[in-house]
């Protein structure tokens, strides 16, 4: 078998240390992080790559000067430094016998009996212990032994870990994990046979005892299991009790719910999706099961209306609040989403339609009398793009325009267009640009193809994608994405 050809010295790739890195060519930024555990079980993962991510602590090109170590704040490491690991803070300073991790675990917890796995509360937390079954989002700074600096952090990089109990590193931190509260702040010693035993974790953990400070943000329980494949054999996801299928499908609502409150609103989409899917396709046995299902149903449509209008998916936001105005006519969030959704196509009578149905129920609400402004003031800006397109029009009809080839020209068509439709719809396009959670946009149908050519163009120079599409007949109408 033919060696791989070996890496240039100065391309060594390890993965830290002061004078290596590794090489940006080899680096691709993801916008939301990969679910290992999902990974693990075979299910596959979506991700999308962020062409926008910088990498500052490396080097964008062989000129580049930045000097190698300039990775964290000096103030923020110092707030990280742990002086403990060191042996400094001994109350018995005379007592040389012992290690510092020695004299740290006298007075710790044993969480499992061998001393394998050491535990000292720093800071209480609140309500129940991490059920087995949940996902987690902790911050920890990880020592080893004489290094007061720590060799990982969550918090220089500035993102909380999160992870699935049994999902874990190494086996010790879920052991750790699963005994704590949320809020709580935890210190932990962690022999090598509950971390990477012999092995390390080269070049910075030797092996030994590592001890990490871990604060638990919150978590959030999957139920008894987070996949139908998990069930014995005996039964699938249209034979498995129905008790256990709801489990799993409350679960998901929840990881998908705590997903959408960190802004993650596509992972959080992909969750929902496979807890309707499961209780759509799941067998019922009687009208109390369906009753208890529709009312889980009804909680994740109104949450994918909600998700698919913050991604821009005007359609998809109307056939998940219509589901949801199915099982509930009254439903005032589902007729206030079909409002947003027909405004976002330009379709203002019907989203006028349904924002008098939610403001007859709650005539209060702030936010439809906001979403009825919102609707004015569009109507307003296309009322002026339609006497545009029409004095447009009237103009070639008289014979007004000059049929000169110069006038044909598409800078000269560009003209034509008056300067607050030419505001209007660059504003529009960079709102749209800057908006990370809008991914495609269509545009009115009562545009000109003067101010279609603009729109374009504008969209091209700001690396915006965009077509003509046929639209009810011989209309037309122009749809952006990213």
């Amino acid at each position: 078998m033919q060696e791989p050809e070996p890496l240039a010295a100065y391309e060594s790739l390890i993965l830290s240390g002061e004078n290596e890195y590794v090489p940006n060519r080899y680096a691709t930024g993801l916008k939301d992080g990969v679910d290992i555990q999902e990974l693990r079980s075979g299910g596959g993962a979506t991700f999308e790559v962020d062409l926008d991510q910088q990498f500052p602590h490396g080097h964008n090109s062989d000129d580049d000067e930045e000097p190698r170590n300039a990775y964290f704040d000096m103030e923020e490491m110092f707030q990280q430094l742990n002086h403990e690991v060191l042996g400094v803070d001994k109350e018995d300073e005379t007592d040389t016998s012992k290690t510092p991790f020695e004299s740290m675990g006298q007075d710790m917890e044993d969480l499992i009996g061998d001393r394998g796995v050491l535990k000292k509360i720093l800071r209480p937390g609140v309500g129940p212990v991490v059920p087995r079954t949940a996902s987690v989002r902790f911050h920890y700074n990880a020592y080893k032994e004489y290094c007061d600096e720590p060799y990982d952090s969550s918090r220089f990089r500035g993102k909380p870990e999160n992870t699935r109990l049994g999902g874990g590193a190494f086996p010790g931190i879920d052991i750790g994990l699963s005994s704590m509260r949320k809020g709580e702040m935890a210190r932990f010693l962690f022999e090598k046979e509950y971390v990477f035993k012999d092995m390390g974790c080269g070049p910075r953990v030797p092996p030994g005892t590592v001890m990490w400070e871990v604060e638990l943000l919150s978590f959030v329980d999957h139920g008894p299991s987070d996949e139908v494949s998990d069930l014995p054999k005996s039964g699938d996801k249209r034979k498995a009790s129905f008790e256990h299928l709801m489990a799993i499908a409350n679960g998901h609502k929840e990881v998908g719910n705590d997903l959408y409150k960190r802004k993650q609103v596509n992972q959080a989409v992909t969750k929902y999706m496979k807890a309707i899917k499961l209780l759509e396709e799941c067998s019922l046995q009687n009208e109390t099961e369906d009753n208890q299902m529709n009312q889980v149903l009804l909680k994740l449509y109104s949450n994918m209306s909600q998700c698919a209008l913050e991604l821009g998916q005007s359609a998809r936001a109307i056939k998940y609040a219509r589901k949801v105005l199915y099982h509930d006519p009254k439903n005032v969030k589902a007729f206030f989403r079909m409002g947003k959704a027909y405004m976002k196509e330009s379709e203002f009578d019907r989203a006028r339609e349904y924002f008098v149905k939610a403001l007859q129920r709650q005539p209060n609400n702030k936010d439809i009398k906001l979403g009825m402004i919102e609707l004015d003031r569009n109507v307003e800006k296309f009322r002026v793009m339609e006497k545009e397109r029409c004095r447009s029009a009237m103009q070639d009809y008289l014979g007004v325009a000059s049929n000169s080839q110069e006038h044909k020209d598409k800078d000269t068509k560009l003209d034509d267009i008056s300067e607050d439709v030419k505001q209007m719809m660059t504003k529009k396009l960079s709102d749209f640009k800057e908006d990370e959670n809008m991914k495609e946009m269509v545009l009115p149908s009562t545009l000109t193809e003067k101010e279609m050519e603009f729109v374009q163009e504008i969209a091209t120079n700001m690396g915006i994608k965009s077509e003509i599409k046929p639209f009810k007949g011989y209309q037309r109408r122009l749809r952006v994405w990213k």
